[in-house]
């Protein structure tokens, strides 16, 4: 080898001057080994070409967020899919927020031309669930509801608990809930079964409160439900409020999250619409949408004939019901009962099991 004829070319050099000074040992020199590359990290085992490596819970959030398992690199073990390698797919697909949901510093542009739209995904299912409501007449009732002691328990709850936030949504929640328990009807579903005319003729009222709440996500507005309201607390609503509309931002919304509501509330009051008349989600047959919060005047009258006049701070509540189940003295105690938790929360306090 060549190495070998190096090293003999060195040693007969120092034969040759051995006797100007002792020779230095030298260590043979040892053969050139290739660099020695950084490590890397283990690669994961490909699936076998054509199969796809996933547990059931990440193939039905796929499934879910119309995903196509098939277009996702796997990092799990032996070539597995996990849940993470879906929601990165997922973010990498997103499409930007249109001007609608993102606000844009410059002035929007006139069309030149028409533009032909094609409705998909969550606005296909909106056009079947919408045109669906047609068949139902609805009956819609509306009133203000008062907010002042829920501000007081709110601005407590955040003092005694550092970094967590409790917004209105889950006392309404509540609220309703409690409601329901006076008035059942507004917890029930209608039965699709119809008579020899056409028209159905029985309803389900549900032991379970599964009440929907809307939530505006990426892909559009999707009504994912909390189950079992009539056995959470406040606090417990809240908390799976926000897990709803984390899980609605991120597209990780389940199958369950969306199956078996009983009634949906929806608030818009963040876009700052006074008032709203919802459309009912069938086959459930009532719907509630909470308003702008704003400050109005309150007139009481005195014993002695007097008007006092303060500001209160209030909420629009708008409800509508399916008038073939629902009546409007109906409608009308089931608003009041709703407006009397959230006014006088003791009340709620007192009922709640």
């Amino acid at each position: 080898m060549e190495v070998d004829d190096d090293v003999q070319v060195k040693e007969e050099a120092s034969s040759e001057h051995g006797s100007e000074e002792a020779p230095r040992e030298e260590k043979p020199k040892e053969e050139p080994k290739e660099k020695a590359k950084p490590r890397e990290e283990p690669k994961q085992q490909a699936a076998p070409s054509g199969k796809v490596l996933a547990t059931p819970a990440v193939r039905a959030m796929a499934m879910e967020m119309k995903i196509d398992l098939t277009k996702v690199t796997p990092t799990g073990k032996g070539g597995r899919i996990t849940k993470d390698d879906v929601l990165n797919f997922s973010k990498s697909k997103q499409p930007e927020p249109t001007a609608a949901r993102k606000e844009q510093p410059v002035a929007p542009v006139a069309m030149e031309q028409d533009n032909l739209r094609k409705l998909t995904g969550i606005r296909r299912a909106m056009v079947k669930s919408m045109t669906d409501a047609l068949v139902i007449p609805p009956y819609n009732v509306q009133d203000y509801v008062c907010i002042e002691q829920v501000k007081k328990i709110r601005k407590d709850y955040v003092k005694f608990n550092p970094g967590k936030k409790l917004t209105y949504l889950p006392f309404f929640i509540k609220a309703f809930s409690q409601a329901m328990l006076e008035y059942p009807v507004f917890n029930s579903i209608t039965n699709p079964n119809v008579d020899s005319e056409g028209y159905i003729y029985e309803y389900i009222e549900k032991a379970e409160h599964n009440i929907s709440i809307a939530i505006d996500s990426p892909a559009g507005l999707v009504v994912p439900n909390i189950k079992s309201i009539q056995r959470k607390s406040i606090v417990q609503i809240n908390e799976e409020v926000r897990a709803l509309i984390e899980r609605g931002r991120t597209g990780t919304l389940t199958h369950d999250d969306l199956s078996d509501g009983t009634f949906t509330l929806s608030s818009i009051s963040n876009i700052g619409s006074r008032v709203g008349t919802p459309v009912i989600f069938r086959p459930q047959v009532a719907i509630a949408a909470m308003c702008r919060t704003e400050t109005v005047s309150e007139f009481t009258q005195k014993a002695n004939g007097e008007c006092e006049v303060r500001p209160v701070e209030v909420t629009h509540v708008s409800l509508t019901c399916d008038h073939r189940i629902i009546d409007s003295v109906t409608a009308g105690k089931f608003m009041n009962a709703v407006k009397k938790h959230v006014e006088d929360i003791k009340s709620l306090l007192l009922t709640l099991k």
